[in-house]
């Protein structure tokens, strides 16, 4: 099997400077846990955190994702794994999930349109999909990850033609995370004024993940150590969801199948 890099993209709960990213991502686990029940499919699994927060509220939990997630003794009774790439969803049964959950996963997807139309095809009819993304004006930096990012209508108008009905919200940061966010973007924009020749938007991809991934860790690693405390107890009661306003940082779209 294939072995799962950790990059400045991918936050975990095992690192310190990532703690203010993995809360706000953890926030749509705890968020997606009281509205699913049933039988649930994750597109984009990930390292498995959400897992523990789900679990109580399915009858039957499959994750996918490109590289293997780990799960435990006690999950298994509930718990199916496909290692896929997307959006190539061999060997998943159609029309046969109550909720799919997509987080953080199709700013990735070069096809985001045929991958949209795939999730739909999992889904029973009236069932649900819960999808998360970053909101492009809200983002600090070119993410050389990430194929795109999404604001308001281009979000609706993806989704729209394969659900009947679509709730596109907003996740917010209370003062805390608004500050943190903010000394974040001070210490990215210091970074950005040496770019006088703006080779964040010129460099290929696939040579800006090298500079991406070093300085995004190293920037984390400063603001943890400037401001630990505050970084520290960030938990998810940071975070909180809301109509869409234009400084969300994330979309959370709740898109009901007919």
């Amino acid at each position: 099997m294939e072995t799962k890099i950790q990059t400045a993209e991918r936050c975990s709960q095992n690192e310190a400077s990532d703690n203010v990213i993995f809360q706000r991502h953890l926030f749509a686990y705890e968020q997606a846990a009281e509205r699913v029940s049933g039988k649930v499919a994750e597109v984009g699994c990930g390292e498995g955190y959400g897992i523990p927060v789900l679990l109580p509220h399915v009858d039957l939990y499959m994750g996918m994702d490109k590289y293997p997630t780990p799960v435990t003794g006690e999950q298994r009774e509930k718990v199916i794994f496909k290692s896929l790439q997307f959006p190539d969803f061999s060997g998943v049964p159609v029309r046969f999930f109550d909720f799919v959950i997509c987080f953080q996963v199709i700013e990735h997807i070069k096809d985001d349109c045929l991958f949209v139309s795939k999730i739909a095809q999992l889904l029973k009819p009236g069932g649900t999909l819960l999808l998360t993304t970053p909101h492009a004006p809200m983002s600090l930096t070119r993410n050389p990850f990430h194929v795109r990012e999404y604001e308001y209508p281009a979000l609706h108008a993806l989704l729209s033609p394969h659900f009947s009905r679509v709730d596109i919200r907003g996740v917010y940061g209370k003062q805390q995370a608004r500050e943190y966010y903010e000394a974040n973007k001070q210490a990215v924009a210091r970074v950005r004024k040496w770019d006088v020749f703006d080779f964040e938007h010129k460099m290929p991809a696939a040579l800006l993940k090298i500079p991406y991934n070093l300085l995004n860790r190293r920037n984390r690693r400063k603001l943890l150590r400037q401001c630990n405390t505050q970084t520290a107890r960030i938990t998810t009661d940071e975070f909180y969801l809301d109509t869409f306003h234009n400084d969300a940082y994330d979309f959370f779209a709740i898109a009901e199948k007919a």
